[in-house]
């Protein structure tokens, strides 16, 4: 009897897995007949693609054309895929899945998705700019830090055409996270917003706790060459503890540079 019963136990869980799958399956299906493609691949499979040849050093120049040549038609999925969280029915399928040796599945998490997506925005740059105000409201009000560090990120890629998220990154630059706040700094340092507006959330992130986002903090200073002479001070101040904060110096104020014998 106990044999039989832990028989049908396993039958149901086995039932059960095999249904949330196929319905996973179902939902991925539809995700993709959503994307555009080039040369009969998703644009998902072309940023999977273009993503993990970045990641080894090595770009891949067909993968980028490809999302290219989708141009302004890979947005919407982009934009989707850069805020979509994780369903509940998918967690519990990647949960589940390797826990079994009947189903050989593999799912992408929503974080390596949203890599992918920043990647798109990466190739398409200055193209995707009229998404900013879309990215701007994610990145205010999204309470997943993830999605907002790449959103910050996309918005980095789209460059000066994002000037408007301006102000927007300066209060994601204050973010709990590490990663928010690293992400908006280096985002400002590519957009190159009004200095008025932007510059003493620069100079205050050059004390930020995470040592990169104080880098980046002081790279988007040097942008701005002599119209930063104000974050002087503080560059001064924070060269023990900022890498790039010598290099800075030396394009905002050569001779308070050659003060303190700057190679």
């Amino acid at each position: 009897m106990k044999r039989a019963a832990g028989r049908s136990t396993f039958l149901r869980v086995g039932i059960a897995i095999l249904l949330l799958a196929i319905a996973a399956c179902v939902l991925i299906a539809v995700w993709h007949s959503a994307e555009p493609s080039y040369q009969g691949q998703s644009l998902s499979r072309w940023l999977e693609q273009y993503h993990s040849a970045r990641g080894s050093g090595t770009p891949s120049v067909q993968a980028e054309e490809a999302i290219r040549e989708m141009g302004t038609n890979a947005l919407p999925a982009l934009i989707r895929m850069i805020r979509a969280p994780d369903s509940s029915l998918k967690e519990t399928v990647m949960k589940w899945i390797p826990k079994q040796q009947f189903i050989k599945f593999s799912f992408t998490p929503a974080s390596k998705r949203r890599y992918q997506a920043q990647a798109g925005y990466e190739v398409l740059g200055a193209s995707a700019k009229t998404q900013v105000p879309q990215l701007t409201a994610i990145l205010t009000n999204d309470n997943i830090p993830h999605v907002r560090q790449c959103t910050a990120s996309a918005l980095g890629f789209i460059g000066e055409e994002a000037k408007s998220a301006a102000s927007a990154l300066l209060v994601s630059a204050k973010d709990q996270d590490n990663q928010v706040r690293n992400s908006s700094l280096w985002a400002l340092s590519r957009i190159h917003a009004d200095p008025e507006l932007v510059l003493p959330g620069l100079i205050e992130g050059l004390d930020d706790s995470f040592s990169v986002a104080r880098e980046n903090a002081a790279i988007a200073l040097a942008r701005y060459g002599p119209l930063a002479t104000s974050a002087v001070p503080a560059l001064v101040r924070t060269i023990p503890i900022n890498r790039a904060a010598r290099s800075a110096l030396l394009q905002i104020d050569p001779e308070a540079a050659s003060g303190l014998k700057v190679k």
